[in-house]
């Protein structure tokens, strides 16, 4: 016979401007079985703000932050989710940007040797777009930024269109991120590219009203008869031109990767500074690219907190909360079984996940080259042997396990086992990395 629970409904706090409606986020919630009425002070599990948080919020916060207590940001993402820092990072996938006024004299000089480049000018909200000629450009303006205007997009039903990525961010150190796999954002310009006319937004700016991909004459019967997600239309329709899509994800991937590699020192140096404990964080954001005609793909932005209201296309409705489903349970927000079935390090718990699940068939931990644990080479990796694991790095390794088995739509892509580790990698990464692998070499579906 069963027992009653002994647990309250885990509880969500809310922090958002009252213009930016949460309204799936709230029905995803509350679906979860979470009550909407934490707030500062109370005992809220989960922290949930559409800004970044930690300029606004009580700077004792991190200090006071409870074992159970989560928040979907982490400290120290303006690295990648703000404009201008974005924009200055040195990749070639990224269009030239030049800051305003500091920058101008290298922004001449660009324009002199490519005479034929537009430019648009954006602040850090990238309100306002225009393509403008370098004799058209504002140089004494100060908080903006310049950056080259990419002419020759892929056009679909002859619109220019952006994609939308969501990544999950749901460890720093170890670095694990995964992608949302089977979606994603597909959103057109409200007019023809052709004949392009700089004096018309609409032709090249993705705004708030955006077309979606079902008022696309070309594409509306994959989608809206064939039944297509985004994704699988973008592919069709990519297939119908002659391009083999896995160019275009190939290249999502890689950049996706790089830049959070990149950033990745300064989310780990920015989280210490709020907390002693990184792993209250999480973090969700999208990554916006456009495809040109040579199939190379440009990053744009990377938005922070994406938006996750459907407003004037409730198509996406779906979406939109599947995709916070997916989160919520990647990342151990909800489980199947409900509360009562989270990990918490108990003995309980073991019924998710227990020690064997994360140990490894390796020769090294019982023919005798991890006898020492300190004295042994790094690349034995002895520290994954359960004579030499730390009790920090078996709670590492069972959480990666847990968000393994409970990814569904989303796909790791950090650690990727096709490539090295960086040289910004952590030697916590490292031993992620070769648990991945030796976990891949075991059984085939933890390959990726």
């Amino acid at each position: 016979m069963g027992t009653e629970s002994s647990h309250k409904s885990p509880t969500l706090w809310i922090y958002h401007d009252k213009d930016r409606p949460l309204h799936h986020v709230m029905t995803v919630f509350s679906r979860a079985g979470y009550a909407l009425d934490g707030g500062p002070g109370g005992d809220w599990h989960i922290l949930w703000s559409h800004k970044y948080p930690f300029k606004t919020l009580s700077p004792s916060l991190g200090a006071s932050l409870r074992p159970h207590q989560r928040i979907n940001h982490y400290p120290g993402t303006g690295c990648f989710v703000s404009k201008p820092s974005l924009a200055s990072l040195p990749f070639s996938y990224i269009p030239k940007a030049f800051r305003l006024p500091q920058q101008a004299q290298q922004l001449r000089e660009e324009a002199a040797a490519h005479p034929e480049k537009l430019w648009v000018q954006k602040n850090n909200l990238h309100r306002g777009i225009k393509v403008k000629p370098i004799d058209k450009v504002s140089f004494a303006v100060d908080g903006k930024f310049v950056q080259e205007f990419i002419t020759n997009p892929l056009l679909l039903g002859g619109r220019k269109f952006d994609i939308g990525v969501y990544t999950a961010i749901t460890s720093i150190d170890p670095l694990r991120v995964y992608i949302y796999h089977e979606e994603l954002l597909l959103r057109f310009c409200s007019k023809d590219y052709r004949p392009f006319r700089a004096s018309d937004p609409k032709q090249y700016v993705v705004d708030d009203e955006y077309t979606p991909v079902w008022e696309i004459p070309s594409l509306a019967d994959l989608y809206q008869n064939q039944k297509l997600s985004c994704k699988q239309t973008l592919n069709t329709a990519l297939q119908t031109l002659g391009h083999d899509p896995r160019r275009v994800w190939d290249q999502v991937n890689s950049i996706t990767t790089e830049v959070l590699h990149h950033c990745h020192p300064n989310l780990i140096k920015q989280t210490k500074k709020f907390s002693s404990s990184p792993r209250h964080f999480f973090e969700l954001v999208r990554f916006d690219f456009i495809i040109d005609d040579q199939l190379k793909v440009w990053l744009m932005e990377v938005n922070l907190s994406p938006n996750l209201s459907s407003g004037h296309t409730l198509g996406n409705r779906f979406m939109y909360e599947q995709v916070l489903f997916n989160l919520l349970s990647l990342v151990g927000a909800v489980r199947r079984g409900g509360p009562d079935m989270q990990y918490n390090g108990e003995h309980e718990s073991v019924v998710l996940v227990s020690d064997r699940d994360t140990q490894l068939p390796l020769p090294q931990c019982w023919n005798g080259s991890c006898s020492s644990c300190s004295a042994a080479p790094p690349a034995t990796f002895c520290q994954l042997c359960p004579s030499c694991q730390t009790p920090e790095l078996s709670l590492v390794l069972k959480e990666a396990f847990l968000e393994h088995v409970e990814s569904r739509n989303f796909h790791r892509l950090i650690p990727a086992l096709s490539l090295q580790t960086p040289p910004t990698a952590t030697p916590t990464d490292r031993l992620m990395h070769a648990w991945f692998a030796g976990k891949c070499k075991d059984n085939a579906r933890w390959c990726n």
